[in-house]
């Protein structure tokens, strides 16, 4: 599907801020992350997410990060920790990002790329793919759960989204 959103997305639009491990494990949770099935981190970061993701629930990850620093340190951590058949990192464009083989999605973006991704997501996603996004709801689409995580004297939000079963308001 060649949805194609705006390309002014850069590097400095979308901040690399890390989502405290506590918060990871509560995504994943979330998600109800079962083993065997593929997470995509959209903006991976430092792989945290999906590395969470298969040495605690026993998944696939998928990291997927734009900036080439950032997905060489994550295909180093990738190669130390032997994960070669678990982790696959694909350094480009979230937008341009094949959803058809995600059984979950995790998002840590800003708003307006939240909303660039939600038709994307309900056209490009199987039907019991789960979404969570941290801090920053999907505009337009209706959370099935919405989660307050208390973490370093922060409060984080999470929001679940099923976007085969989901309603635009």
């Amino acid at each position: 599907m060649g949805l194609k959103p705006r390309a002014a997305f850069t590097l400095n639009e979308i901040p690399f801020v890390p989502t405290p491990q506590p918060v990871v494990e509560k995504m994943l949770q979330l998600a109800a992350v079962k083993p065997d099935e593929v997470v995509y981190d959209l903006g991976a970061g430092d792989g945290r997410v999906v590395f969470t993701a298969v040495n605690k629930f026993s998944a696939k990850g998928v990291a997927v990060e734009l900036d080439p620093w950032r997905a060489d340190l994550i295909r180093e951590k990738v190669i130390r920790q032997d994960l070669k058949e678990k982790v696959m990192v694909r350094q480009e464009d979230l937008f341009q990002t094949p959803l058809k083989n995600a059984d979950v999605v995790t998002l840590y973006l800003l708003p307006e790329a939240n909303r660039l991704l939600s038709k994307k997501l309900l056209v490009e996603l199987p039907d019991n793919a789960r979404v969570v996004a941290h801090n920053y709801p999907i505009p337009e689409l209706r959370a099935k759960e919405i989660l307050h995580v208390k973490c370093d004297g922060r409060l984080h939000t999470l929001y679940l989204y099923q976007p085969k079963t989901l309603k635009r308001f």
